[in-house]
């Protein structure tokens, strides 16, 4: 694949996977076209990424959903997740879009679970519509689902990062 690429002579390589993907390409395609611009998405954003690529990350770009990340619920999240796992509340996309994602579904399931004969039984319509029905202020921003269910419930932009001297630094617009 990389010689495809560098025959192709681009000036910019975009990478659609995860870290643990874009981590050995990043290193092969670095090999073989140190000075070609790398972009990836947001599964690559992580730490793992530029622990693994080395100096082979530095100067990649990596774009990412940013959620505001503010608010108390936030805050809450992100002290006792450090706290229980030792790993940053940032270090990883998603990890309060996630939390979020898990506290949906719980409460909507504490709410149309029932047990009948010793057996939970789960109405997966009547589930939906109770997820439908949410409304959080969650880690990752307000929650609120439309007919369809697509969260409306907030804004999230998309950032831009580059990995200089070792760390994804965000570049301002």
């Amino acid at each position: 694949m990389v010689t495809n690429i560098k025959n192709a002579k681009p000036d910019l390589v975009y990478f659609s996977g995860f870290y643990s993907e874009a981590t050995p390409f990043i290193k092969q395609l670095r090999a073989e076209m140190k000075d070609v611009k790398f972009l990836a998405g947001d599964g690559v954003k992580n730490d793992e990424f530029i622990k693994g690529a080395g100096a082979d990350a530095e100067g990649a770009y990596l774009s990412l959903p940013s959620p505001v990340y503010t608010g108390e619920a936030y805050k809450t999240f992100g002290d006792l997740f450090e706290k229980e796992t030792g790993i940053k509340r940032d270090a990883s996309p998603f990890v309060a879009e996630a939390y979020d994602a898990a506290t949906v579904i719980i409460r909507a399931l504490e709410k149309v679970a029932q047990e009948k004969d010793g057996k939970l039984v789960i109405d997966l319509k009547k589930l939906n519509e109770e997820i439908r029905k949410t409304e959080l202020d969650g880690a990752s921003g307000k929650i609120k689902f439309d007919a369809r269910g697509e969260n409306v419930g907030g804004e999230t932009p998309v950032s831009l990062f580059q990995v200089k001297n070792g760390a994804f630094e965000q570049l301002k617009q």
